[in-house]
């Protein structure tokens, strides 16, 4: 009885996809993130959301299988979401007023 508990639990888990289906959504995630720093040093408002793409880096790591270097990746692309909001801050900031 128990073998057939532990089975069913691993069956109900959700599938990740493969590590090579996950670069083409880090370089996606890196280059919007990108964009967003340097329009945000150049002193360009743009419309970004930090929660979003949080979201959207949190989703890709439970997704798919992440090979050691995408994982680190993944944390350089936390790293830059962090400057792009502090950089976007005053940005933001003037909207809510």
């Amino acid at each position: 009885m128990r073998g057939l508990i532990k089975r069913r639990l691993v069956l109900n888990q959700p599938k990740r996809q493969p590590s090579m289906f996950a670069d083409a959504e880090l370089r996606h995630l890196d280059a919007v993130i990108r964009y967003a720093v340097v329009q945000a040093e150049g002193g360009r408002p743009i419309t970004f959301n930090p929660d979003y793409w949080r979201e959207r880096i949190r989703n890709l790591a439970h997704a798919y299988e992440l090979v050691p270097a995408q994982r680190m990746r993944l944390k350089g692309i936390l790293t830059l979401l962090d400057l792009a909001q502090d950089a976007l801050a005053p940005f933001n900031y003037d909207r809510c007023k």
